[in-house]
């Protein structure tokens, strides 16, 4: 009888867990659904489309703007959302807005909107969502320096400039937008930005992001590129012949093929992964810091306008700088060379050639290799280090053999040279 009672127990609790588990009970059920509404993470809400104008979500804590607009023939715009019911049109000061909710609507004929935060009398603006498809002319946009998840600008034809920066964003697409000159999105969370096609944009900062993915092509205009600090393995500027300025520093570059872009003047590949760089007839070239990789290969012959030349930190057996009369400083430490020829470069006044393998012969021809300076001139040159930790493998004592000694006191005394040794700190302490 005990054992029969025992079998009912259980199968009844069997029936019963089966029941929880099916979530057949409504009252668990009903607790179940209340729990899980606890428990959701809500949603941000979306800027809206507004026919004529632009919607702005404001942070629930934070329902005081500023914002300047300009229209195209000076009249007010119309505010919905706040105590104040329009916006007189001009870009010399702010008007702040005072919110009802987290919903504002401005109406007009917008030129130029600005709800950036420069932090003006004390209002800091949050936008989170802005939706700026409804103003056709927009021309330019600055909404920087808030905490933007969703921005909407695609298809406005008219806009020639957008800062973005410092924001939240995920995704920026501004395909569509066939004017756009100037584009700052830096500081934010893009894993991939495609302004393909974009001829007339010159300028684009898209530092600081998560970008994998960074599609340029056919950007004929572009004359500064700063994809600096993101995950890019691969990046294509074949055909950007205006281009000026490319730093894509901090990345993790393999490969980069600059050849063809003849007017360059200032690249920045620092901090990759690049295992050779050819820089051969860039004849505008003026800076090139390409410190930080893995080359075994570096070729800057015809670079003849170069002035910074840093390619420290590489794995460079040799290095041929010769014909760079307008090079005035070179940083080549922590190579593997074993000579520098920098006959007839009339120019330097700065060497940092430490730690790599110049013997006391490579030393004495380049002592009577290198310019004559005035002392207006403070040329330096750091010949070894003793930081704790570095192996030196370069000649360490300028006393012996005698030739070494005499190009070195000539060197120093007469054409003006400052010898030191590298301790860790600058200016590293003089020989």
């Amino acid at each position: 009888m005990k054992k029969r009672k025992s079998r009912i127990l259980v199968l009844f609790l069997a029936v019963l867990l089966v029941s929880v588990m099916s979530c057949e009970n409504p009252f668990l059920k009903k607790m179940l659904v209340e729990e899980g509404k606890k428990n959701t993470v809500p949603e941000k809400p979306q800027a809206p489309f507004v026919e004529g104008g632009a919607s702005l979500i404001l942070s629930p804590d934070k329902l005081d703007i500023q914002v300047k607009a300009v229209t195209s023939d000076g009249s007010a715009v119309a505010v919905e959302g706040c105590t104040e019911t329009e916006l007189a049109s001009g870009n010399s000061t702010y008007t702040v807005l005072h919110a009802i909710g987290t919903t504002v609507i401005l109406k007009g004929k917008i030129t130029e909107l600005n709800c950036g935060d420069y932090t003006y009398d004390g209002i800091q603006n949050k936008l989170t969502a802005l939706n700026v498809q409804g103003l056709t002319a927009l021309q330019k946009l600055y909404c920087h320096y808030n905490q933007l998840t969703a921005l909407n600008v695609q298809g406005l034809t008219a806009l020639e400039t957008l800062w973005c920066y410092n924001n939240q964003l995920t995704a920026l697409n501004v395909q569509g937008c066939t004017a756009l000159e100037a584009l700052y999105c830096g500081d934010n969370q893009l894993t991939a930005l495609d302004v393909q096609g974009l001829t007339t944009l010159r300028i684009l900062g898209c530092y600081y992001n998560q970008l994998t993915a960074l599609n340029v092509q056919g950007c004929t205009a572009l004359k500064e590129l700063w994809c600096y600090s993101n995950q890019l393995t691969a990046l294509n500027v074949q055909g950007l012949t205006a281009l000026q300025e490319l730093d894509c520093r901090y990345n993790q570059l393999t490969a980069l093929n600059v050849q063809g872009l003849t007017a360059l003047k200032n690249l920045f590949c620092d901090c990759n992964q690049l295992t050779e760089l050819n820089v051969q007839g860039l004849t505008a070239l003026q800076y090139l810091d390409c410190d930080g990789n893995r080359l075994i290969s570096l070729n800057v012959q015809g670079c003849t306008a170069l002035q910074n030349l840093g390619c420290r930190e590489n794995q460079l057996t040799e290095l041929n700088v010769q014909g760079l009369t307008a090079l005035k400083e070179l940083w080549c430490w922590g190579n593997q060379l074993t000579e520098l020829n920098v006959q007839g470069l009339t120019a330097l006044r700065t060497l940092r050639c430490y730690n790599n393998k110049f013997t006391a012969q490579a030393f004495t021809k380049l002592f009577d290799d290198l310019p004559a300076r005035q002392d207006s001139d403070n040329a330096n040159c750091i010949l070894y280090t003793e930081e704790t930790g570095v192996t030196e493998g370069n000649h360490t004592d300028f006393t012996a053999p005698q030739d070494l000694a005499d190009a070195f006191n000539n060197a120093k005394n007469n054409k003006k040279w400052k010898m030191y040794k590298w301790n860790g700190s600058w200016p590293g302490v003089e020989i």
